[in-house]
């Protein structure tokens, strides 16, 4: 039943839709939209996590190598925003639109994505740690429906399923990190992703001005005009600030004067098309 709360911000709706202005991806990095089914015949991957980072202090114990398979059969899987593949055909994570002080890939899989409009097409699940800015805490994200279910039906889920005693070992690894407040990366070099090399990276595309900015932004987008989106707004430690949503114009203004003065970093979303970051200073 449709919730019948008349207010959109406080609809009981999916969190992906423009209207709550909340995108998982900045909160737990990792959504529905970026992921998959990952039990269907025609789009599946191990059936589990290929590892791509064995030395992470969360796979401790459990025996797990480069490119070997933890398994957890599962029916949904949540997704990490991709910038694009390695040499070898895994997933980069796009650390940069993100806006996260440091994120790390432990593992993934792949499966059916039915969010897009040209769906069904290939989705991802990915298995991430992640700290979001130097003040804020750690966050490890499995992504799966099933990490903690037991072998029933189509899915064999994590415990109970063929790798039960390793994800049973993973699972005190990351309880234990998490308590004790220890090192959840493969090195200890802390945030390596700060405001400067966020900036230095950022694909600004030109189409937001003017920069600086007295609070009146206009974007520009070379999409066609039914294509609606989002421009996200971060302060320097990475947390978002403001979300505004995007019509199908391919170019409109955006009031962004409710932020303090200062530096900020954007990344624009067209929905099918690639993320565009820059760096942007505000003036009043």
């Amino acid at each position: 039943t449709l919730d019948p709360e008349p207010n959109p911000l406080l609809k009981t709706i999916n969190w992906p839709l423009p209207t709550l202005q909340y995108p998982v991806l900045n909160s737990i990095g990792v959504d529905w939209v970026h992921g998959a089914y990952a039990n269907q015949a025609a789009y599946h991957g191990w059936y589990g996590f290929r590892i791509t980072n064995p030395s992470s202090p969360i796979l401790a114990g459990s025996g797990l190598s480069y490119h070997s398979t933890l398994s957890c059969k599962s029916n949904e899987d949540d997704g990490a925003l991709i910038a694009g593949f390695n040499s070898v055909s895994d997933p980069i994570l796009d650390s940069v639109s993100l806006g996260f002080c440091r994120i790390e890939l432990i593992g993934y899989d792949y499966g059916e994505s039915v969010y897009y409009p040209n769906s069904p097409q290939t989705g991802y699940c990915t298995f991430i740690a992640l700290h979001k800015a130097p003040a804020a805490g750690n966050i490890i994200n499995v992504a799966s429906s099933n990490w903690c279910g037991e072998n029933t039906g189509s899915s064999s889920g994590g415990f109970g399923g063929p790798d039960s005693v390793k994800v049973q070992i993973i699972t005190n690894n990351m309880l234990n990190l998490l308590l004790t407040g220890s090192n959840i990366f493969s090195d200890s070099s802390g945030c390596v992703l700060s405001s400067d090399s966020y900036a230095d990276n950022a694909r600004s595309s030109g189409n937001v001005f003017p920069n600086p900015s007295s609070g009146q932004l206009t974007i520009r987008r070379n999409v066609p005009e039914d294509k609606t989106g989002t421009v996200d707004f971060y302060d320097q430690s990475g947390r978002l600030v403001l979300t505004r949503v995007l019509s199908g114009e391919k170019q409109q203004t955006v009031d962004i004067s409710q932020l303090a003065e200062g530096t900020y970093f954007y990344t624009v979303r067209t929905e099918g098309e690639n993320p565009e970051t820059g760096k942007l200073v505000l003036i009043h």
